[in-house]
């Protein structure tokens, strides 16, 4: 029982692993696609940026939009856009204002490969990316306007950005953080990007039902077609069938009104007649006490 569970375990893992490498390929590609490489430096710069990483944010893009039925190519540029974010953070992450890293994913950071003004500039010209990948992503408008509103505040100074600047602060501080504030700073660092990422594959979920629903308006648009032709036709054979009736009552529509009218007057009279007959019989029947 255990060997069998570990072996399952085994090849979940193997299968997450080849999962996250083919989401790293399918964002760079994304990423690649829509970089403008003019012969500069900054592009080669953004592309040193972004790649060599697990790319875990773009893969839960990519996973959160196929549970809901979205083709990869479509959440591609979303995945893409999220990375780009990611990889700006880091590049500015690393410079020596900051954190002062020299190595970042086995290979030199940006600022060292180059210089501190290409890694600020490269960082920018990701952030900008980012939004103009969404922009570019083949779905509706409204869904684009969502995912930059929402992005935009998880990657500012109430998000990521946010974050960031609690940490350098904790580090100049006298007195450590507490628990709740530790996790106040990674909710925001790291979680806040992440929660974005898990949560773009569902608002992708309007344009699928309005997809779902064309696709159904296809298939029953036929029927709906033959029965409203039905109704259409019932509509008028009863149409047809009244103005026949009225025609044929039309010469006896007197002598039946008169029928109706002296019917309901002897009705009228034979009930007051009941009335007094019973209430006669009451009085001469039932004796007084």
């Amino acid at each position: 029982m255990l060997m069998a569970m570990l072996l399952g375990l085994r090849r979940w893992m193997t299968d997450l692993t080849h999962t996250l490498a083919a989401a790293a390929v399918t964002v760079e590609g994304a990423i690649r696609g829509a970089v403008k490489f003019d012969g500069g430096e900054i592009p080669l710069a953004m592309m040193h940026a972004v790649q060599g990483g697990k790319s875990l944010r773009g893969f839960l893009v990519l996973e959160g939009a196929r549970l809901h039925g979205i083709d990869p190519k479509t959440a591609a540029p979303i995945a893409g856009a999220i990375e780009a974010i990611h990889g700006y953070s880091l590049v500015h992450d690393d410079l020596p204002c900051m954190d002062d890293d020299d190595l970042r994913r086995g290979q030199p950071t940006v600022h060292k490969k180059w210089n501190e003004a290409t890694a600020v500039l490269a960082g920018d010209a990701l952030q900008s990316l980012a939004f103009e990948l969404i922009m570019l992503a083949e779905v509706s408008d409204r869904t684009k306007v969502l995912l930059a509103h929402t992005l935009a505040l998880r990657a500012g100074a109430d998000g990521m950005v946010g974050g960031q600047a609690m940490d350098m602060a904790a580090e100049r501080a006298d007195v450590p953080l507490d628990l709740a504030k530790i996790e106040v700073l990674q909710s925001k660092k790291t979680g806040a990007l992440i929660e974005w990422a898990v949560a773009a594959g569902p608002r992708f979920w309007p344009r699928r039902m309005k997809n779902a629903m064309r696709r159904l308006w296809s298939r029953t648009r036929p029927r709906v077609s033959d029965c409203w032709m039905m109704c259409w036709i019932l509509r008028v054979t009863l149409q047809r069938l009244v103005r026949l009736w009225a025609r044929m009552l039309l010469p006896v529509r007197p002598r039946l009104f008169r029928f109706w009218v002296f019917r309901a007057q002897k009705t009228a009279q034979l009930n007051w007649s009941q009335r007094h007959v019973m209430h006669y019989r009451a009085m001469v029947v039932t004796p007084r006490r």
